[in-house]
C-alpha cells in the first residue's frame, strides 16, 4: 500500500498473531475473538449496529464483521443506544428477551450522549486501526457521525463510510446537505448498488466513490426445512402458490400495489396464496379493509409482527416465489435472503438491476407502481425453477473487494 499525504498503512499487524487469546483494549473494547490472519492482515474498526440490535444494518454489519474477521483484526463499536424509544416506529429496535452476540462488540455509541461519542473515539485513537469502516443509511446520526468523522480524520486515520441509502426513504429537504456534510469527511464512499453509487456521485463530485454489491444471505437457508415441514408449522395450504412478502411494511415498500396486483391474479389463479410477514411501521388498516373489500381473506395470510432469526427460513422455505413490489430503494436485505434460498424474484425496478445479479437468476423485473406487469412477473416467478448454482456474490467476495479497492487509494 503506498503512502499518502496521510498515515502509510501498516503492512504487517503487530496485534496479527495474537487470536489465540482475549486482552482488552481501552474504554472495554475486547478484541481477540478468534480472529485468524492469512496473508497481509489489515486492522478494522467497524462502526454499525449488531445483534441484538435488529433489522437490516444490523444483520449486515454482523455478516461483515464475521467475515473480516477470517483474515484481519477487526474490534466492533456498537450503540448501547441507537434511537430514542418515542422516534422509533416500532415496537423496539432490539431483539426481543436476551441475546447472546456471537462475537465481541463494544457496545458504547448514545445517538444522543457526546460524552458516549468521545469515548469511542478516543478507544479508535489508541487503537490507531488501518482503516474505520462506518455505516451509513440514514440523516439522523449527522451530529454524531459528524463528530466520530472528525476525530478520526484529526487523528490520520483512514475512514470509509459503507452506503446503504445515500438519503432516507422518505427524503426531506434537509437530506442531501446533511448526508453532503458527513460524507464529505470520508476517505472512501462504498455504494451497494450502482444506483446508489451514482446518486452519491453527483451529491459528492470529489468523492472516490466505488461500488460493491450487496452481499447475499446465505446461513439461514443452511438450515435444511422443506417446504412442506415449513408450511405446516406456519399453517398454510400445502398445495397452493405462495408468494412471500418479508420484512418491515413502510409506505415505500409498495404493499398496496402487491394487494391490487394479488387481487387480479386470484380470479385466474384460484390456489394463489399470498403470505405477509413482517411488523407494521404503518396503519395496517387500509391494507384489511382493502382485503377485506375484495375478499381475499382466504387467500392471504398476515403475520404482523417482527419475525426473529430462527424463524426466517420457516417464511422463506414455505415460498414458491418472492415478491419486492417497492417504489423506491436502492437495494434489499430482504431480496438477498430469498436469493440465498435460490426463490425466484418478482422485484420492481426501482430496487433490483438486472445487470447485477447472476446471469441466469431467476428475476423478473417491472416498473414501479404497474400493477399489470406486476403480476405478469409473478406469473413468470411462479413458473421458474429454484436457482441452484453456487455463482452468487458471497461475504467473502464482499470483503475482497473492499480491500483491493482500498488499496488503490491509501
Amino acid at each position: 500500500r503506498a503512502a499518502t499525504g496521510e498515515r502509510q498503512l501498516s503492512g504487517g499487524l503487530a496485534a496479527a498473531g495474537s487470536a489465540g487469546g482475549k486482552s482488552t483494549l481501552p474504554d472495554g473494547i475486547p478484541s481477540g475473538s478468534g480472529v485468524g490472519v492469512r496473508g497481509a492482515a489489515v486492522k478494522f474498526v467497524l462502526i454499525g449496529p449488531v445483534p441484538p440490535y435488529r433489522g437490516g444494518i444490523a444483520h449486515f454489519t454482523a455478516e461483515l464483521a464475521r467475515t473480516l474477521r477470517e483474515q484481519h483484526e477487526v474490534q466492533v463499536i456498537s450503540f448501547k443506544r441507537q434511537y430514542p424509544q418515542w422516534l422509533y416506529p416500532g415496537e423496539s429496535d432490539r431483539v426481543p428477551g436476551k441475546y447472546k452476540p456471537e462475537f465481541d462488540a463494544a457496545y458504547i455509541l448514545d445517538s444522543l450522549n457526546p460524552l458516549s461519542w468521545q469515548k469511542a473515539t478516543r478507544s479508535i485513537a489508541q487503537i490507531q486501526p488501518d482503516i474505520v469502516i462506518m455505516q451509513w443509511w440514514t440523516t439522523f446520526f449527522t451530529p454524531m457521525y459528524r463528530a466520530i468523522g472528525h476525530a478520526i480524520r484529526r487523528s490520520n486515520l483512514h475512514l470509509i463510510y459503507i452506503v446503504h441509502n445515500a438519503l432516507p426513504h422518505e427524503t426531506r429537504p434537509w437530506d442531501i446537505p446533511l448526508t453532503q456534510w458527513v460524507l464529505g469527511q470520508a476517505n472512501f464512499l462504498l455504494a451497494l448498488s450502482k444506483q446508489e453509487q451514482h446518486r452519491l456521485s453527483a451529491m459528492l463530485p470529489n468523492k472516490t466513490i466505488g461500488y460493491a454489491p450487496h452481499p447475499v444471505y446465505t446461513h439461514f437457508a443452511s438450515q435444511g426445512i422443506s417446504r412442506r415441514e415449513a408450511r405446516q408449522r406456519l399453517r398454510l395450504p400445502e398445495k397452493a402458490k405462495i408468494v412471500l412478502f418479508f420484512g418491515l411494511v413502510r409506505p415505500y415498500k409498495g404493499l398496496q400495489t402487491l394487494l391490487e396486483s394479488f387481487a387480479l391474479l386470484r380470479e385466474r389463479m384460484p390456489n394463489l396464496h399470498l403470505l405477509i410477514a413482517g411488523e407494521f411501521w404503518e396503519s395496517p388498516t387500509p391494507y384489511r379493509r382493502y382485503i377485506r373489500e375484495h375478499g381475499l381473506e382466504a387467500g392471504i395470510t398476515i403475520h404482523p409482527r417482527y419475525i426473529p432469526d430462527e424463524q426466517v427460513s420457516l417464511y422463506f422455505s414455505a415460498a414458491d416465489a418472492f415478491a419486492a413490489p417497492y417504489i423506491t430503494a436502492t437495494q434489499s436485505g430482504a431480496i438477498k435472503t430469498a436469493m440465498g434460498f435460490g426463490l425466484p424474484i418478482a422485484a420492481s425496478k426501482s430496487v433490483v438491476d438486472e445487470t447485477e445479479m447472476p446471469q441466469e437468476y431467476p428475476i423478473f423485473s417491472f416498473p414501479a407502481q404497474n400493477t399489470k406487469l406486476l403480476g405478469r412477473a409473478i406469473l413468470q416467478a411462479l413458473q421458474a425453477s429454484l436457482y441452484k448454482q453456487n455463482d452468487q456474490n458471497t461475504w467473502q467476495d464482499f470483503v475482497r473487494n473492499i480491500v483491493s479497492q482500498t488499496d488503490t487509494i491509501f
